[in-house]
């Protein structure tokens, strides 16, 4: 199992996701520029989201309402 990995991904949403797997946190940062942090965050979801061929619908149907979450705000 990996420690940490950055995703860069082509999607109309999403440009990059980061995950640490021993926080694990799940920091996505989308197009726009706003990133959240989603907590305690499987590997297995990590993995069904990044290997997914729509990020977007894979973090909807995966990530979110599922885990508690945090904005950061925007710079």
């Amino acid at each position: 199992m990996i420690k940490s990995q950055t995703t860069f991904v082509k999607s109309s949403t999403v440009e990059s996701l980061h995950y640490d797997s021993d926080t694990k946190i799940l920091m996505v940062t989308f197009n726009h520029g706003v990133t959240y942090s989603y907590f305690d965050v499987t590997y297995e979801d990590y993995l069904d989201v990044i290997t997914s061929q729509s990020i977007g619908s894979a973090l909807n149907k995966t990530i979110k309402g599922k885990y508690k979450y945090e904005k950061h705000e925007e710079l």
